[in-house]
This record gives C-alpha cells, sequence and structure tokens, in this order.
C-alpha cells in the first residue's frame, strides 16, 4: 500500500472578502485563506525542502506516493488567485469542482476549467449540488457521480475517473457507488496516508487546511511526519463521534465551546 500525504484547501481570497470565492457563509470562510497566507505556506513548503507535489492520475503514480495539494469546491480563486501562486513554484494540483454550480458567480466557468487543465492540473469531481452523501439513497448518489463526471469530461474533452467527497460525508456506500459510477480515485476529508482500496477505487485521505491551521503543521503533514498524522486522525474521529451523539446541535455545542 503506498502512502500520500495530502494536502486539502478550498479558496484563496483577498483580505475582508471570503464570499468573493466558493460558497458563502461563516461555516465554508473557515476553510478560506488570503492570498498572504496561502502565499506563506507555499513558501514554507518550498523552504522546508518539498519538491513538486504529485498528480494521481494512473497506478505508477499511486504507488510511488508523494505529497498532493489539492482544493475544493471549484471556487473562481482557483483560477483567479491560486493558479497565479502555484505557477510561481511551477507546482499542479487537484482541482475537484461541483458541477451544478460551474459559471455562477464566485465560481470557476468553463473555460477557466480548460485552461487548469491544459496547464497540467489534475480536475475531478466534487458532486453535483455538494450534498451530504451518506444520507442519499444509492440512485441519487450514482447521479451525483455519474453526471458530475459526465460534465466535466465534456468541458476538458477526455475521460474523468477522479472525485473528492464534499463536506467530509463519507461511509464505505459512498465510495462503492463512486466506484460503480467510474471513480478510481477518490479523495475523502478524513486525516490519513494509507491509501485505501474500495473496489477498484483507491481512497485517499486528506488534511483539511483552515485558516486557523497552524503553519508549522501544515509543513510536518506534507513531510509524512507519523505523529501528526495520527495526532489529527484522533481529532477527527472524537469530532466524528461528538457528531453522532448530539446530530443537529453539534453546531451549536461547538459555538458554545469557542
Amino acid at each position: 500500500m503506498s502512502n500520500l500525504r495530502t494536502l486539502m484547501f478550498h479558496d484563496v481570497v483577498f483580505e475582508d472578502q471570503f464570499d468573493s470565492s466558493g460558497f458563502p457563509g461563516n461555516d465554508s470562510a473557515t476553510y478560506k485563506l488570503t492570498q498572504k497566507q496561502f502565499s506563506k505556506y507555499l513558501n514554507l513548503l518550498k523552504n522546508g525542502g518539498m519538491q513538486s507535489p504529485v498528480i494521481i492520475e494512473n497506478s505508477i503514480a499511486l504507488q510511488k506516493g508523494g505529497w498532493v495539494l489539492s482544493f475544493d469546491d471549484g471556487g473562481v480563486s482557483a483560477f483567479d488567485n491560486v493558479l497565479t501562486c502555484l505557477n510561481q513554484f511551477n507546482w499542479r494540483a487537484h482541482f475537484f469542482v461541483t458541477t451544478d454550480y460551474i459559471g455562477k458567480k464566485g465560481f470557476l466557468d468553463k473555460k477557466q476549467i480548460v485552461i487548469l487543465r491544459e496547464q497540467g492540473h489534475s480536475i475531478g469531481s466534487h458532486s453535483c449540488s455538494h450534498p451530504n452523501m451518506t444520507k442519499l439513497d444509492r440512485h441519487v448518489l450514482r447521479t451525483e457521480w455519474k453526471k458530475s463526471l459526465q460534465v466535466l469530461s465534456e468541458i476538458i474533452n477526455e475521460p474523468i475517473n477522479m472525485g473528492a467527497v464534499p463536506g467530509g460525508h463519507y461511509n464505505d456506500r459512498v465510495a462503492q457507488v463512486a466506484e460503480e459510477s467510474g471513480v478510481r480515485y477518490l479523495f475523502t476529508s478524513t486525516p490519513f496516508m494509507k491509501v485505501k482500496y474500495v473496489g477498484r477505487c483507491a481512497v485517499i485521505g486528506r488534511y483539511g487546511i483552515k485558516n486557523s491551521t497552524p503553519i508549522n503543521l501544515v509543513l510536518k503533514l506534507a513531510q509524512g511526519d507519523a505523529k501528526a498524522w495520527f495526532f489529527q486522525k484522533i481529532i477527527w474521529d472524537t469530532k466524528k463521534i461528538v457528531q453522532s451523539l448530539f446530530g443537529n446541535n453539534y453546531s451549536i455545542l461547538i459555538k458554545y465551546v469557542k
């Protein structure tokens, strides 16, 4: 089994313009970085000895392992801001696009997606509508995967077999239906390094970067620090247990604790 150290980002925006790209609201803003923050992360990674991140588009790249940059949602900052920053280092990344929002305010349009692909970046599905996939029946879930893959494939004129689960809502059924729908590389929000398999689908863990994430933690995770990844997995699992216990009251609890 190969190991991948995958970092998950979302939008990169100007100060106090968090609703300019991607999904609006305070919950989404937690995962959005300012350009200054993002540049600081990239410079730390480069100066910390990180070589170019890998693009996982075949089994050979998967077996080699390495570290991976990924960006979720398909916000327009992927083109306006992220692309410029990555080009400074000649780095490539995975971009996962929510297809129902293509061309809408704050999101990538078709031409921008094509340009991202032409410049060597990977394009993958982030579903059609960004639902909680664990709550969908198999038919609706299959539609979310198959339709979004088809839309993106038609845009870039090549097959798409890459996907990322929206919102961190993952279970084996989500992966099984993704595999049935043609996804061969499925990125989750669960922080782990060792690649798992559900049928023919490789399931890849990621750590989600927030604007409050300590800068040194980002470097440790990219370098594959086992203790750092283990600790983040414990935090993730604990959060999931608390969510299952408190249900809809979880968000209220978190606000109270803060």
